[in-house]
């Protein structure tokens, strides 16, 4: 387990860009931070990257893998909804230190927006 300092950028056509540099741990293939009030983990594998989003309010679940459609879901605790949420990612770029995602997101088969969500990473020093 170390460490370390990510900066996070997600573009979406909808919204404003979110750009923020913040501290992480990172063990083994797991990325896990804290942004807003919510837990993020992102579980990096050799050709997928698994994200999970969890706070008060929701539960969120993504999955991604190149030229692929995966479902995942979006729980709203409070109502005790949980939503189709698919995941189609038209590029995945893995690195030693970085990992960039370009995806449409559908919410119940219908399409909701598209995003970017970079995310770099290094030791803390």
């Amino acid at each position: 387990m170390s460490k370390i300092k990510i900066k996070v950028a997600i573009f979406s056509k909808d919204e404003k860009p979110y750009i923020e540099n913040k501290l992480a741990i990172k063990r083994d293939n797991n990325i896990t931070y804290y942004d807003n009030g919510s837990l993020i983990s992102l579980l990096i594998k050799q050709n997928k990257v698994i994200l999970r989003k969890n706070n008060k309010d929701i539960k969120l679940n993504l999955e991604f893998e190149k030229d692929k459609s995966l479902t995942g879901f979006y729980f709203i605790k409070d109502l005790n909804i949980k939503i189709k949420a698919k995941a189609k990612t038209k590029k995945l770029k893995i690195n030693d230190n970085s990992i960039k995602i370009e995806y449409d997101l559908f919410m119940n088969d219908e399409f909701s927006d598209s995003f970017i969500y970079n995310i770099e990473w290094s030791d803390l020093k």
